[in-house]
C-alpha cells in the first residue's frame, strides 16, 4: 500500500484508535452504554460492526502462532473493512515482540495460499525497516520446505519492482551461508522460464563484487547437472562485459575439472583477441595435469603458426600414450582449417600406424552428439564467407555421419555446376577416412537413378588413385546386399582392366563368406595366368579360417611346386597376426604327417619374436576342444627335448587365464611322473622370473586341495634358497585376493625375520605395474594394523610418477568395492601434506562422472562396518572447510535409505570405544544448525529397539549441557508415539536424580508445544492426588516466566476437549490475580485456532460477562 502524505495520517490515526488510552476511554464507554454502538459499512454497505471492538479484533489477528486462521482473519477483517489493518498487525507484532514469528507467518501464508501478497509484505518490510529479515525469511522458506517458491517469490518482486534487491538477496544468501541453495535458485529459474535473467544475475554481482563467486556458480552447475549452459554463461559474459575475467574463469574452470570445455574456452579466447594468454594456458594444462587436452593445445599452436611441430606433438603423444587421441587432434585440425596437413596428418598416421583409427574418429564424433549443429555450422560458413569450403562441410558432413544427404550434395553440386568436383569429392572422402561409406554412396546413385556411373565410378577411381580400395568397395557392396552383381563387378573388372586385383577381390570374397566360389576362384586364377599368388592366396585362405582346404592347398602347392614355402607361411601367418589358427594347422599338420615341425614352428616363433603368443595357442587350443592334448604337447615337448619350457607354459596358461588347468598339469605330471619336479618348478619359476604366479599356484593348491603343503612350500621355497622372494609372494599373495594368509604370512616374516620388507613389498607392488591392488594392500594394511604406511605408498607413489592415478585409484576402489576408505585416503593426505588436493580429488571425482557415488561410499562404509568413521570424515570435512555439505550427506543418507542405520553407527560406536563421542556428534549437530535431526535419531532408536538407553541419553545430554534439548526428545518420543512411556521418562528422570525439575519439565513441554500431554498430566495427578495442585503448577508457571504460554494450555486444553472448562480456566485466571490476560486470553483464543468463537466472543463483549468474568 502506498504510504503518502495521506497513508500516513491514516496510519496515525489508525494508531490513535488503537491506543491504550483510546481503549481504555472506548471500553469505560461501552461499560457505561452498551446499547449506544457505533458502527460502519464496507464497500457492500453490510456487516455493521462495532468499533470498540477494533483492538481486540486487531489484537486477535496480530498473534499468527497457527497461521491457519489468518486467511479466516483477513476475510474477517475485509468483511468488516479493516483491510488496511494489515500495518496495524505489522505494528502490532512489533509491540508485543512477536517479530520473530514473522517467518510463520510467511510460512502460514504461503500454506494458506496467501502468496499474492508477498510484494504488499516486502513493502511493509521495507516501511517498517525489516528489510534485513529476508536471509531469515530465506531460511525458514529452506526449513519448512518452501524452496519451490523462490521463483514465485523472484516473480512477485519483479512484479513489484524488487528486482534491484537481487544482489541484497545474494549478499543475504552469502551472509547466513546459503551459497550452496544457488543451484537450486537458478533450477527453479528454468523450471519457471528465468533463464534469461542469468545476465542481470551477472550485472548484479558484479555491480555488488560477486564476481570471485563465479567458481562456486560452476561448481554449483556441475553438481546440478547444468554444465550445458557454460556457453550461455561465456555468451552473457561476453554481453555484459565480463570477458577480462577469462583467466579466473579458465583457473576456476581448471580448478573444478571442466577441461573438457578447454576448446570452447580457447575459441573463445581467439573471438574476443586473447589468443596471447596460449603460453599461459599451456602452463595452466601442464599444471593441472591435463596432458590429454594436448591435442587441443596442437591445434591452438597449428592456429598460432607453430605447426612445425606436428612431428613433435606425434613424438609427444606416443611418449604420453595420447595415441588414442589422434582422431580428436583431427576433428580439431578439421575445426580450425588446417585441412591442408590432412595428408601430412595421414602420412603421420601411416607412420606411427594409427591409420585404423579413422572410425574411431568418426564413432567420436557420433558419441558426443554434435550432428544437429551442422546446419547452423553451414550458415556460419555462409556468413563469415567460407563458401568455398565445400568440400570442407562435404568434409564435415561425412565426418558428423550425416552421409545420407550425399545425394542432397550430389544434387546440390549439380545444380551449382560442381558435377566435375566427383573425383575431388572422392579425394575427400578417402581423406576424411569415409571409404567404407562407399556402399551407402552407391545406395544412392541408384535412389538418384545414377547406376549407370559405376564404369564412371571406377574410371573416376583409376582417375585419382583408389583402385586399391576396391576390396572396401565389395565388402561394402555385400554389405548392403547387392552380393548378386558379383559378376557384374568381375565383368566390370575385367573391362576395366583391374583383374590384376583378383586376389583382394578373392580376399574379400574370403572376408564376407563367400568360401563356395574358391574353386570358381581357382578356375578363374588359373585361367587369367595368376597361379603365382597362391601363396597370398593361402595367406588369406588361413585368415579367413579356411583350413579345411589346407590339404587342397597342399596338393595345389606340391603340384605347383611350391612346397618349400611352409616356412614362408608360416612366417606370414606370424606377421599378419593369424596365430588363432594355429590349432586348426595343427590338426592339418597332424593329418598331413606334419606334427615333427612343431619345434620347428616353436623356433620360428621365437626367431621373429613371437613366443609371447604361446597363450594366444592355448586359448585356441581351448577354443577348439583341444585342451585335452596337453599330455600330447609334453609328450612332444620331452621328445624333442623342450621340458625347460614349462614355465614357459606355465607363464603363458597364467597369462591366459588357464590356472583352472594347474590341477590338470599337476595329475598330468603325476601321470607322467613329473610330481617331483615341484622345487625345479620353483627354480623354473625363479629362474624365467614368474615368482608372481605363486599366488596362482596357491589358489590351485587350495582348489585340488593341497592347502596343507604350504609349510611345505615354505620349507621347500627356504630349502632351495628362495626365501628372499618373500615379498614378491606378498605381493602375489594381495594380487590374488589371498589376504587371509597375510596373519599367517605376516607370522611367517616374523619367524624369519624379515619383517623389515613392508617397505619392499610396497616398493615391488608399484616396480610390477600393481598399483590397482593398492586397495586389497590398505585393506589388510588396516587388517594388521599398518595402516601408517599409506604416506610412504603416497611417497612412492611420487617417486616412481604415479601420482596422476589417483583418480584410477579412485576408480580401482569403487570397482573392488573400497571406496569406504576414502576418508582413510584423506586422512593419510592430510597428513603427507596433500590435503590441498581434496579439490583435485573432487574435481576428478567430478570429472570421471563419480559425484554420485556418495551414497555408495555410504554403502560400502556400512557393508565392511566402517561406520565409526563417520566422526573421522566429519573432522576431515570441517578441516579442509566442507562442512556444510554435513546435510547434503544426510540428504544423501535419507535419499538411498541408510537412515536405518544409525543404530548400527551407535552399536560401531560402542564396539570401537566411541560411545563418548556422542556429545561430540551432537555439538557437531549444534555447529552445522543440524539439532534438528535429533528426533530422526530417536526415531532410528525407537526403531531398532534402544529406547532403553533413554537415561544414558538425558545423562549424555546433562553430561554435555545438551538438558535444553529434552523437549526435543520428548517432542520426538511423542512424534513416534511413546507417549506412554512418559512414566518411564518420570521413572528415569527420578533415577538419574532428575525430579527436582519438574517445573522444568513443564517448562520444557510448554516451550516445545507439548501441552497437549497436560491432561495426561492432570490424570496423573489425579491419580497420585494432585488435583489439588493446579494452582501451584500456575504459581510454578509464574514463577519461571511462562504465564504467556497459556494460550498454548488453551490450545491443548481444546485439543483434547477440555473447552468446557474455560469458564474455570477464567475463575482460575481471577482467583490467581490474572484477570487482565482478559484481551491476552482472547487474543490467544484466536492464536490456538479458535477463530469460530469469535463470534462468542464479540457476543461476550457485546453483554455483560457473567460471574466471576464481569470485568
Amino acid at each position: 500500500m502506498p504510504m503518502g502524505r495521506g497513508g500516513r495520517w491514516w496510519w496515525w490515526c489508525l494508531a490513535l484508535l488503537a491506543s491504550p488510552l483510546t481503549r481504555a476511554a472506548r471500553v469505560s464507554s461501552s461499560l457505561s452504554t452498551t446499547h449506544h454502538v457505533h458502527h460502519f459499512h464496507n464497500k457492500h454497505g453490510t456487516a455493521p460492526i462495532a468499533i470498540n471492538r477494533m483492538p481486540f479484533l486487531t489484537r486477535g489477528a496480530t498473534t499468527v502462532g497457527l497461521i491457519h486462521t489468518l486467511e479466516q482473519c483477513l476475510n474477517r477483517t475485509q468483511t468488516v473493512g479493516l483491510t488496511h489493518t494489515l500495518e496495524q498487525c505489522l505494528n502490532r507484532t512489533q509491540t508485543v515482540g512477536l517479530i520473530h514469528t514473522l517467518e510463520q507467518r510467511l510460512n502460514r501464508m504461503q500454506t494458506v495460499g496467501l502468496i499474492h501478497t508477498l510484494e504488499q509484505c516486502l513493502n511493509r518490510m521495507q516501511t517498517v525497516g525489516l528489510i534485513h529479515t529476508l536471509e531469515q525469511r530465506l531460511n525458514r522458506m529452506q526449513t519448512v520446505g518452501l524452496i519451490h517458491t523462490l521463483e514465485q517469490c523472484l516473480k512477485r518482486m519483479q512484479t513489484v519492482g524488487l528486482i534491484h534487491t537481487l544482489e541484497q538477496c545474494l549478499k543475504r544468501m552469502q551472509t547466513v551461508g546459503l551459497i550452496h541453495t544457488l543451484e537450486q535458485c537458478l533450477n527453479r529459474m528454468q523450471s519457471v522460464g528465468l533463464i534469461h535473467t542469468l545476465e542481470q544475475c551477472l550485472k548484479r554481482m558484479q555491480t555488488v563484487g560477486l564476481i570471485h563467486t563465479l567458481e562456486q556458480c560452476l561448481k554449483r552447475m556441475q553438481t546440478v547437472g547444468l554444465i550445458h549452459t557454460l556457453e550461455q554463461c561465456l555468451n552473457r559474459m561476453q554481453t555484459v562485459g565480463l570477458i577480462h575475467t577469462l583467466e579466473q574463469c579458465l583457473n576456476r574452470m581448471q580448478t573444478v575439472g571442466l577441461i573438457h570445455t578447454l576448446e570452447q574456452c580457447l575459441n573463445r579466447m581467439q573471438t574476443v583477441g586473447l589468443i596471447h594468454t596460449l603460453e599461459q594456458c599451456l602452463n595452466r594444462t601442464q599444471t593441472v595435469g591435463l596432458i590429454h587436452t594436448l591435442e587441443q593445445c596442437l591445434n591452438r599452436m597449428q592456429t598460432v603458426g607453430l605447426i612445425h611441430t606436428l612431428e613433435q606433438r606425434l613424438n609427444r603423444t606416443q611418449t604420453e600414450g595420447l595415441i588414442h587421441t589422434l582422431e580428436q587432434c583431427l576433428n580439431r585440425m578439421q575445426t580450425v582449417g588446417l585441412i591442408h596437413t590432412l595428408e601430412q596428418c595421414l602420412n603421420r598416421m601411416q607412420t606411427v600406424g594409427l591409420i585404423h583409427t579413422l572410425e574411431q574418429r568418426l564413432n567420436r564424433t557420433q558419441t558426443v552428439g554434435l550432428i544437429h549443429t551442422l546446419e547452423q555450422c553451414l550458415n556460419r560458413m555462409q556468413t563469415v564467407g567460407l563458401i568455398h569450403t565445400l568440400e570442407q562441410c562435404l568434409n564435415r558432413k561425412q565426418t558428423v555421419g550425416l552421409i545420407h544427404t550425399l545425394e542432397q550434395c550430389l544434387n546440390r553440386m549439380q545444380t551449382v555446376g560442381l558435377i566435375h568436383t566427383l573425383e575431388q569429392c572422392l579425394n575427400r572422402m578417402q581423406t576424411v577416412g569415409l571409404i567404407h561409406t562407399l556402399e551407402q554412396c552407391l545406395n544412392r546413385m541408384q535412389t538418384v537413378g545414377l547406376i549407370h556411373t559405376l564404369e564412371q565410378c571406377l574410371k573416376r577411381m583409376q582417375t585419382v588413385g583408389l583402385i586399391h580400395t576396391l576390396e572396401q568397395r565389395l565388402n561394402r557392396v555385400q554389405t548392403v546386399g547387392l552380393i548378386h552383381t558379383l559378376e557384374q563387378c568381375l565383368n566390370r573388372m575385367q573391362t576395366v582392366g583391374l583383374i590384376h586385383t583378383l586376389e583382394q577381390c578373392l580376399n574379400r570374397m574370403q572376408t564376407v563368406g563367400l568360401i563356395n566360389t574358391l574353386e570358381q576362384c581357382l578356375n578363374r586364377m588359373q585361367t587369367v595366368g595368376l597361379i603365382h599368388t597362391l601363396e597370398q592366396c593361402l595367406n588369406r585362405t588361413q585368415t579367413v579360417g579356411l583350413i579345411h582346404t589346407l590339404e587342397q592347398c597342399l596338393n595345389r602347392m606340391q603340384t605347383v611346386g611350391l612346397i618349400h614355402t611352409l616356412e614362408q607361411r608360416l612366417n606370414r601367418t606370424q606377421t599378419e597376426g593369424l596365430i588363432h589358427t594355429l590349432e586348426q594347422r595343427l590338426n592339418r599338420m597332424q593329418t598331413v604327417g606334419l606334427i615333427h615341425t612343431l619345434e620347428q614352428c616353436l623356433n620360428r616363433m621365437q626367431t621373429v619374436g613371437l613366443i609371447h603368443t604361446l597363450e594366444q595357442r592355448l586359448n585356441r587350443m581351448q577354443t577348439v576342444g583341444l585342451i585335452h592334448t596337453l599330455e600330447q604337447c609334453l609328450n612332444r615337448m620331452q621328445t624333442v627335448g623342450l621340458i625347460h619350457t614349462l614355465e614357459q607354459c606355465l607363464n603363458r596358461m597364467q597369462t591366459v587365464g588357464l590356472i583352472h588347468t594347474l590341477e590338470q598339469c599337476l595329475n598330468r605330471m603325476q601321470t607322467v611322473g613329473l610330481i617331483h619336479t615341484l622345487e625345479q618348478c620353483l627354480n623354473r619359476m625363479q629362474t624365467v622370473g614368474l615368482i608372481h604366479t605363486l599366488e596362482q599356484c596357491l589358489n590351485r593348491m587350495q582348489t585340488v586341495g593341497l592347502i596343507h603343503t604350504l609349510e611345505q612350500c615354505l620349507n621347500s621355497m627356504q630349502t632351495v634358497g628362495l626365501i628372499h622372494t618373500l615379498e614378491q609372494c606378498l605381493n602375489r599373495v594381495q594380487t590374488v585376493g589371498l589376504i587371509h594368509t597375510l596373519e599367517q604370512c605376516l607370522n611367517r616374516m616374523q619367524t624369519v625375520g624379515l619383517i623389515h620388507t613392508l617397505e619392499q613389498c610396497l616398493n615391488r607392488v608399484q616396480t610390477v605395474g600393481l598399483i590397482h591392488t593398492l586397495e586389497q594392500c590398505l585393506n589388510r594394511m588396516q587388517t594388521v594394523g599398518l595402516i601408517h604406511t599409506l604416506e610412504q605408498c603416497l611417497n612412492r607413489m611420487q617417486t616412481v610418477g604415479l601420482i596422476h592415478t589417483l583418480e584410477q585409484c579412485l576408480n580401482r576402489m569403487q570397482t573392488v568395492g573400497l571406496t569406504h576408505t576414502l576418508e582413510q585416503c584423506l586422512n593419510r593426505m592430510q597428513t603427507v601434506g596433500l590435503i590441498h588436493t581434496l579439490e583435485q580429488c573432487l574435481n576428478r571425482m567430478q570429472t570421471v562422472g563419480l559425484i554420485h557415488t556418495l551414497e555408495q561410499c555410504l554403502n560400502r562404509m556400512q557393508t565392511v562396518g566402517l561406520i565409526h568413521t563417520l566422526e573421522q570424515c566429519l573432522n576431515r570435512m570441517q578441516t579442509v572447510g566442507l562442512i556444510h555439505t554435513l546435510e547434503q550427506r544426510l540428504d544423501r543418507m535419507q535419499t538411498v535409505g541408510l537412515i536405518h542405520t544409525l543404530e548400527q553407527c551407535l552399536n560401531r560406536m560402542q564396539t570401537v570405544g566411541l560411545i563418548h563421542t556422542l556429545e561430540q556428534c551432537l555439538n557437531r549437530m549444534q555447529t552445522v544448525g543440524l539439532i534438528h535431526t535429533l528426533e530422526q535419531r530417536l526415531d532410528r532408536m525407537q526403531t531398532v529397539g534402544l529406547i532403553h538407553t533413554l537415561e544414558q541419553c538425558l545423562n549424555r545430554m546433562q553430561t554435555v549441557g545438551l538438558t535444553h534439548t529434552l523437549e526435543q526428545c520428548l517432542n520426538r518420543m511423542q512424534s513416534v508415539g511413546l507417549t506412554h512411556t512418559l512414566e518411564q521418562c518420570l521413572n528415569s528422570m527420578q533415577t538419574v536424580g532428575l525430579i527436582h525439575t519438574l517445573e522444568q519439565r513443564l517448562d520444557r513441554m510448554q516451550t516445545v508445544g507439548l501441552i497437549h500431554t497436560l491432561e495426561q498430566c492432570l490424570n496423573r495427578m489425579q491419580t497420585v492426588g494432585l488435583i489439588h495442585t493446579l494452582e501451584q503448577c500456575l504459581n510454578r508457571m509464574q514463577t519461571v516466566g511462562l504465564i504467556h504460554t497459556l494460550e498454548q494450555r488453551l490450545d491443548r486444553m481444546q485439543t483434547v476437549g477440555l473447552i468446557r472448562t474455560l469458564e474455570q480456566c477464567l475463575n482460575r485466571t481471577q482467583t490467581v490475580g490474572l484477570i487482565h490476560t482478559l484481551e491476552q486470553c482472547l487474543n490467544r483464543t484466536q492464536t490456538v485456532g479458535l477463530i469460530h468463537t469469535l463470534e462468542q466472543c464479540l457476543n461476550r463483549r457485546r453483554r455483560p460477562w457473567g460471574s466471576p468474568c464481569t470485568n
